[in-house]
């Protein structure tokens, strides 16, 4: 398994768990649901970006 594989499938666990810490964080209370909601999306911008930049490194043949 390369390593582009293994950074995939990484990425796509932590995804779902912020998934699931969204959905979770809906039967709790307004300033913890709020919290929880601003680092799941924390975590999916940063996981974004990491994917973007390992797409683009690459295209160029880099990695």
């Amino acid at each position: 398994m390369s390593k582009l594989q293994l950074f995939g499938i990484i990425g796509n666990v932590i995804l779902l768990g912020a998934i699931v810490m969204i959905y979770k964080a809906k039967s709790l209370p307004e300033k913890r649901r709020k919290t929880l909601q601003r680092i799941a999306l924390t975590i999916v911008g940063i996981l974004g970006v990491v994917g973007l930049i390992l797409i683009m490194l690459t295209k160029a043949g880099q990695l």
